[in-house]
């Protein structure tokens, strides 16, 4: 239990520790990367990329500044290469500007258009930094290692991110320990779920349905001997804050433990107990992505039993189930569509 604990505040440490992912912004000869609104748009994005200013631009025709810009996103470990140059408008009254995003898949590039109001004059780099900060948020929202540019985005301006929810089935297994008030009460076991997730930019919320299936606890005493076999069966909710590859949040259970015990006396009297005790669990969890909807949990609990469980044989007490049980979990979880 101490080591599984130490994972987990590992991985937490970790989440907090991992760079954010860094972004090109490219120049030309012809049109040099402006200082301030590379300042201004390391504001924008300060949260969720790093962004450098990169080597200017050698090439000319559109197709080889693909290339050239794919090649820098690969050779200096960025995840995206951006340069913006002003085109002519047709409206006198409105400044037109090109935005060029490119990952390491030239042919997957995306290339939008800023308007922004001719008399904004000095201000054009803060309006500027907005809108391509805007479109930068957009494209790194999902956490990927690499960015999909090649995405659907509406013509014309450049508006702010809206909050895009996805609702997807949720599937969990795993391996579950958990611990009892004496060293015979120690179960190890398996646990499955099945739900639903609704997830956003930054968090996402699952409710589901989980099985446990422990081993049994075997006691043998003065009393006679003890065998409880156990089940859980309950309904729960989690809730999590997404931060790029991984994700540090919390869940909340309620169910019931299904006890069937059998009992042998020392004279060799045998007899059966069932049992059903309802019980609340909660606790604290992190997450890596391992791939694309596919991810590592560790999660660990405190678990309430509203009702003390004991176990007699022939008037003598055999086993106490207490009402307070840590337990720990190692499992993956999957979603779909």
């Amino acid at each position: 239990m101490p080591a599984f604990l130490c994972l987990l505040v590992v991985a937490g440490w970790s989440a907090l520790a991992v760079p954010p992912p860094r972004v090109l912004v490219l120049g030309s000869e012809s049109a040099p990367v402006r200082p301030a609104f590379l300042e201004l748009l390391r504001i924008q994005v300060v949260k969720s990329a790093l962004v450098e200013a990169g080597p200017p631009l050698q090439t000319t025709s559109l197709p080889d500044r693909l290339a050239e810009a794919a090649g820098l996103v690969e050779q200096q470990d960025a995840i995206l290469a951006v340069w913006v140059e002003e085109a002519a408008a047709q409206d006198p009254s409105v400044s037109d500007f090109v935005v060029y995003a490119v990952g390491k898949e030239r042919h997957r590039a995306l290339i939008e258009i800023a308007r922004l109001r001719a008399g904004e004059g000095p201000d054009i780099d803060r309006a500027l930094a907005l809108k391509v900060g805007a479109f930068l948020d957009m494209l790194l929202a999902e956490r990927a290692p690499e960015v999909d540019v090649a995405r659907s985005f509406a013509r014309g301006d450049l508006a702010p991110p809206m909050a895009r929810l996805s609702i997807r089935f949720m599937g969990e297994v795993g391996a579950v320990t958990a611990l009892g008030i004496t060293p015979d009460s120690v179960q190890g076991g398996l646990s499955v779920a099945l739900g639903g997730r609704l997830g956003g930019r930054s968090w996402l919320g699952e409710a589901y349905g989980a099985l446990l299936v422990l081993t049994d606890i075997d006691v043998t005493g003065s009393a006679g001997r003890l065998s409880v076999s156990e089940q859980v069966l309950a309904g729960g909710v989690r809730a999590l804050h997404l931060r790029r590859r991984f994700a540090l949040g919390g869940f909340f259970q309620a169910g019931a433990r299904l006890l069937d015990a059998k009992g042998t006396s020392p004279p060799g009297g045998r007899g059966t107990l069932s049992r059903t005790v309802a019980l609340l669990l909660w606790g604290a969890e992190a997450r890596f992505e391992l791939a694309s909807r596919i991810a590592l949990r560790g999660a660990a609990g405190l678990e309430l039993d509203l009702t003390r469980q004991s176990f007699s044989i022939d008037g003598a007490r055999a086993s106490d189930l207490g009402r307070l049980r840590p337990l720990a979990m190692l499992s993956f979880v999957l979603a779909a569509p």
